[in-house]
Order: C-alpha cells, then sequence, then structure tokens
C-alpha cells in the first residue's frame, strides 16, 4: 500500500510511505527537513504497551523494554496501525492511505 505523508500545520504533502505486509516501510522523501524528522520514526522500532491499540513511542536501537511493555518491529502486523497512530502526537505529519488503496 502507499500512503501520503501530510504536514497537517498546511495539509501539503511532504513524502510518500510504501507498505507492504511482511517487509519494512520505504520512504520517499526529497526535502531534506522533513526527511530528517520522518526518519527518527518511520521504519524504526516502536515501544507499545502489550496492546498496541493503546500507546507507541519510537524506541532507540538495544533500549530496554519493561515490563508490560513491547517492541513492535517494522515488519511486524501492528506496525502501520501504531505508527499510524502516534506519528501525528509525535510529529506534526499523518499518514493518509493513497486514494482507491
Amino acid at each position: 500500500m502507499l500512503y501520503h505523508i501530510i504536514d497537517i500545520r498546511n495539509g501539503q504533502k511532504v513524502a510518500e510511505l510504501e507498505f507492504e505486509a511482511n517487509g519494512p516501510p520505504i520512504l520517499h522523501c526529497t526535502q531534506p527537513q522533513a526527511r530528517a524528522e520522518l526518519q527518527r520514526l518511520v521504519g524504526r522500532d516502536l515501544l507499545t504497551v502489550d496492546d498496541p491499540d493503546e500507546f507507541g513511542d519510537p524506541v532507540e536501537e538495544g533500549a530496554m523494554c519493561y515490563l508490560g511493555q513491547r517492541t513492535i518491529t517494522p515488519t511486524d502486523p501492528a506496525y502501520l496501525q501504531v505508527l499510524t497512530r502516534q506519528l501525528p502526537l509525535l510529529t506534526h505529519y499523518e499518514l493518509r492511505p493513497l486514494a482507491g488503496e
């Protein structure tokens, strides 16, 4: 599936994200500032409580997990759901599926 990444401050598309089941997301972004900010989250492991509908924060590689939390890898089926929910909370971007997908 292809997603647009939209800057919620102005409604402009800044990037595209390709996401296929069982594969890591692929970010396409030509704007250096947006790319740097998005790479903080996109394609990185996300830390979530045991219920991926509840919470998700980015995790640095090698970071610890605590009781009641788990790491969602980019190939985990829950990854897109957690990223879609958390991206606008942690940045000023959001994911929108390409029309017709």
